[in-house]
């Protein structure tokens, strides 16, 4: 089974896919069986963690470094976290497939906002408060957006100072505007 992992992302952001759909499915096999990961498949897909909200749900895959909230239908996707390895106590591991838009969790926060050539929304900071920074994307942006007219990707980080200029990426956040 072959998966463009980018382009999949970026189509689940789409409202169209939802969690119990063969397609979502078929991407966590197939990210547990093309990245080797020492977890059960069946368990890891039909039993993730999930949090109930009036509004939204939250699917957590732990072991595949993935978390979903869904729209209030409670079944449909809306936003996906992509969570980097060993930054998070309760993602065993971090996500194992490529990122969109040749993104890395290599990069620090002075290497994104170079790299991605755009003065990002600069929030958090200070005290205990994590920072992160925000981007919104257009189809006439430099970043390939095919998949979708307007989306945004939030990157928090790991510490809270601004000065530490290699403060690693906590989280990436993916959703359509």
């Amino acid at each position: 089974m072959e998966f463009d992992e980018e382009k999949f992302i970026l189509t689940c952001l789409n409202g169209k896919v939802k969690i119990q759909d063969k397609h979502w499915k078929d991407f966590l096999s197939f990210l547990i069986t093309n990245y080797n990961l020492n977890t059960n498949i069946e368990e890891e897909i039909s039993n993730p963690n999930k949090k109930d909200f009036s509004d939204c749900s939250y699917i957590n895959y732990f072991n595949l470094g993935i978390q979903v909230m869904t729209k209030p239908d409670h079944e449909t996707i809306d936003t996906i976290f992509l969570y980097n390895n060993d930054k998070d106590k309760q993602f065993k591991k971090g996500y194992p497939g490529k990122l969109p838009f040749q993104l890395s969790f290599q990069e620090n926060n002075v290497q994104l906002i170079k790299r991605l050539n755009k003065e990002p929304i600069k929030k958090g900071g200070g005290g205990k408060i994590p920072i992160w920074l925000e981007y919104y994307f257009t189809k006439s942006s430099e970043l390939d957006t095919s998949q979708l007219d307007k989306y945004g990707i939030l990157f928090n980080f790991v510490n809270s100072n601004w000065s530490d200029l290699n403060n690693p990426i906590h989280f990436i956040t993916l959703y359509k505007l």
